[in-house]
Formats: structure tokens, C-alpha cells, sequence
């Protein structure tokens, strides 16, 4: 029985040191928590966040459509609206022809002032200022970063740029006797053998403006020399401009010392026999695409817009309405920008804000009396 218990308090004595042991032993550490990785580089954007295209896509498929009201365009450009449509099958392109850039204008204003919004964007040549001075043309950063002879403002873009040039039928005018400078125009030898278009009315303040002193126009000296062209080589006139570079291919008359440049790109390459007469400077105006600022499908506007600055887009227009395009990256690859500096001239936007009412209708009541025309 001793012999028992000493067992039994041996055993317990070993068991009571191995609990007093393991209480008596240190406790692992934790380990240490890992550095935080310091954040490099931009984060990166919620997987939601769109692009602006993307949210120009977004509004224009529930918009449907956009209205542009336009002059000049012309069924040719239906190209462009065709690649469009491609890209972007959700939008209807309508468009509505108003003929005249001051009656397009007008009806927006008095439509704007009665509450009707029904224009979304225009393409014209002239006339915008008077929208954007009556608050009317939304600002947008249109994509023509690096373009020249762009407005000082977000109203509107430049994309091509129509002018005014002088012309001859090569096979009747030889290139010794052919016009090379402003004082050739002049010249008595070309009496009777010259014509005029009545509709060419913005002609002196084409001139005017080219060569104005800083931003005052040079009437003086374009009235002068348009009155010296008509004295001396006493010119017929008619209306309009395409009949008259018709009969200058047909050989009826040598030399139109003004005609539009698109007219004249459209019977060149089509293989007439005409020629540029290289005065340098061609004083004209820019084609414009401006969106309203109350417009109705306002993605859908600018989306179309957007694709309208693209190079597709601008060779197409550039090409079928004979007129160069500004942008950088077209104008290098278009044969027009090329044939005209070839052809020695260069063109020259006038800014819209030199259109005026009272600039116009100086130039139109001076040409209508240098012309003789009747009202």
C-alpha cells in the first residue's frame, strides 16, 4: 500500500513540473504584418467609368437622330453620311438645305426666340457670328487641336475653306501670254475677251480683307483695282458662276479674273482646259460645322461632329465640294492643297466675324454699281 501511494505521488510530482514548465516557457511571437506596398503608377478607374465617346454613344442611341441644317452640301456628301451611319447605325442623319447661310441663321434666331428648337448643328460658310451673338451656338472642344486658321473661341470648327481665284482656258491663252500678277488682270489687251458674275458681290470685300492693314480692310485699294479691271477690260456679266466657267471651257471666252474655286477643281479634273492664274493669296471662306446650344440630340450632334473633323470624313468633303481641308493631317495627302500650291495659291480663310452686314453691303452696293446692275 506504501508502495502505491509513492507511486502515485511520484507520478502526480511529474506531471505538476511539466504544467509549472510549459506555463514557465515564452509564447511564439505573431508574426510581424507585412509592409503595406506603396501605390505606383495612376489607379486604376472603376470597371463603370466610360469614356467620353463612350458617353456620347450612350445619349446619341437614346437620341436616335440629329437635324444639321446645312448649305452647300450637296448629294456627293451623302458618302459621309453613309460611313457614319455604318459606325453608328442607332443615329438618323436629316438635314435641311436652307440654300442661303443668312436665311438659314434668321429662322434659327426667330425660331429660337419663339421657344422651337428644332436645328441641332449647321454646316455654312458664314453668317455663325450673328448666332453666337445672340447666345444661340453651344461651346464645345472640338477635335481641331493643331489646325490653322481656326476661331478664337468653342462656337465652331473650320473644315475646309472655299476662296475666290482667277482662271484662263489654256488653249486659248498661251503660258507666255497667260496673267501672273494683279496689274496683269488689268491689262487693256484682255477687252472684251473677260466676264464677271453679278453673284461674285463679296468679291471687293474678299479683297478688302487680303489686303487689309491689321484689322482694318483695305477698301481703298480693293475698290480701286476692281474699278481699273472693269475700265479696262470692260467685262460682260451674268448671274451665277457655273455658266460662265462653262463657256470659258468651251472656248467662248479666255479669262474669268473671279470665279469661285470649287467650280473650277469640278472642270479640271473632269479634263477642261482650264488654268489658275497665280496671284498667291485666295481670299475665302471657311465651311463650319457649329452646334446649337439648345439642341435636341445634343450627343448625337457632337458625336457627328467629331466624326466629321476625322480625315475620312474630310477628304470626302474636301474632294466632292472642290474646296482644301485644313486639317494638318489631310491637307499633306489632298491633291487640291497640293495642286493649288503648285498652281501658286494658298488659301485664306476670313474669320466669320468680318461677315457683316455693313461689310456686305458695302461690297454688294459697290459691285452692283461697277457692274451696272439694276435692282
Amino acid at each position: 500500500m506504501k508502495r502505491d501511494t509513492g507511486y502515485w505521488l511520484l507520478t502526480m510530482a511529474l506531471l505538476l513540473g511539466m504544467v509549472l514548465s510549459a506555463c514557465a516557457a515564452p509564447s511564439k511571437p505573431a508574426p510581424a504584418p507585412a509592409p503595406e506596398r506603396q501605390a505606383t503608377g495612376t489607379p486604376a478607374a472603376p470597371a463603370t467609368q466610360l469614356t467620353d465617346e463612350q458617353r456620347l454613344i450612350e445619349g446619341a442611341k437614346k437620341e436616335g437622330e440629329v437635324n444639321m441644317w446645312v448649305v452647300t452640301w450637296g448629294p456627293q456628301r451623302r458618302e459621309v453620311e453613309q460611313l457614319f451611319e455604318a459606325k453608328y447605325p442607332f443615329i438618323k442623319i436629316k438635314r435641311w438645305d436652307g440654300v442661303l447661310n443668312e436665311g438659314i441663321i434668321a429662322r434659327f434666331i426667330e425660331e429660337s426666340k419663339a421657344g422651337v428648337n428644332a436645328a441641332d448643328m449647321f454646316y455654312l460658310s458664314k453668317n455663325l457670328s450673328d448666332a453666337r451673338a445672340a447666345g444661340l451656338l453651344a461651346e464645345y472642344d472640338y477635335p481641331t487641336k493643331g489646325w490653322p486658321q481656326q476661331p478664337n473661341h468653342k462656337s465652331w470648327m473650320n473644315l475646309v475653306v472655299g476662296g475666290h481665284v482667277a482662271i484662263y482656258n489654256r488653249e486659248l491663252v498661251s503660258p507666255a501670254e497667260a496673267p501672273k500678277t494683279y496689274d496683269d488682270m488689268k491689262n487693256p489687251k484682255w477687252r472684251g475677251k473677260t466676264m464677271l458674275s453679278n453673284s461674285a458681290s463679296d468679291a471687293p470685300f474678299r479683297y478688302a480683307y487680303m489686303w487689309r492693314e491689321g484689322d482694318k480692310l483695305n477698301w481703298e485699294k480693293a475698290e480701286s483695282y476692281w474699278t481699273e479691271v472693269v475700265s479696262n477690260t470692260k467685262p460682260r456679266s451674268m448671274a451665277g458662276m457655273t455658266t460662265l466657267i462653262q463657256l470659258l471651257a468651251a472656248g467662248e471666252i479666255p479669262l474669268l479674273p473671279n470665279l469661285a474655286v470649287g467650280p473650277f477643281f469640278n472642270f479640271y479634273f473632269k479634263g477642261a482646259p482650264v488654268a489658275l492664274v497665280p496671284l498667291g493669296q485666295m481670299p475665302g471662306n471657311a465651311f463650319s460645322i457649329a452646334i446649337a446650344k439648345n439642341a435636341p440630340h445634343p450627343n448625337a450632334a457632337r458625336l457627328w461632329a467629331n466624326f466629321l473633323a476625322t480625315p475620312e470624313a474630310q477628304i470626302i468633303i474636301s474632294e466632292t465640294q472642290g474646296n482644301p481641308p485644313l486639317s494638318p493631317e489631310v491637307s499633306g495627302k489632298s491633291r487640291l492643297k497640293q495642286l493649288l500650291t503648285q498652281m501658286g495659291a494658298e488659301p485664306l480663310t476670313i474669320p466669320d466675324e468680318f461677315w457683316t452686314v455693313e461689310n456686305i453691303g458695302r461690297s454688294q452696293k459697290f459691285w452692283a454699281t461697277l457692274l451696272g446692275i439694276r435692282g
